[in-house]
């Protein structure tokens, strides 16, 4: 999202919701991101659920740490109900935020299927 403050209580409270990534990496000493571990070591392969603001951070290293995932109301069963007829859905069912949370994940959708799901929902 280009538009975004430092400042902005919205910005904040998008950035705290929770995506799907996948470890890529073994992270020493970060066990306790997975509430089940029992090490205190995060092994590649872990699939978990974290902030946004988290995920970003970790994405953007080089190498990336993680590989996030579409959250649920992005994925192509949503997206084949909103395209459908949008005009229908209760956007606010889908995510309190879900404009601007899709403008984040959708740099992680290689097809670019979020970004034309959001224009359309948007124009309709």
């Amino acid at each position: 999202m280009e538009n975004t403050s430092y400042l902005s209580i919205q910005d904040i409270l998008v950035t705290n919701e929770k995506v799907p990534c996948k470890f890529l990496h073994d992270l020493p000493k970060m066990g306790f991101l997975d509430p089940s571990a029992t090490e205190e070591d995060l092994k590649a392969g872990t699939h978990l659920d974290i902030p946004l603001w988290l995920a970003e951070s970790l994405y953007s290293r080089r190498p990336p740490l993680i590989s996030v995932e579409l959250p649920k109301i992005y994925k192509e069963s949503y997206r084949e109900i909103l395209g459908a007829d949008a005009c229908t859905v209760d956007m606010h069912k889908l995510g309190k935020y879900f404009y601007e949370m899709g403008c984040y994940v959708a740099k992680h959708d290689i097809k670019g299927e979020v970004s034309a799901t959001l224009m359309n929902t948007f124009l309709c």
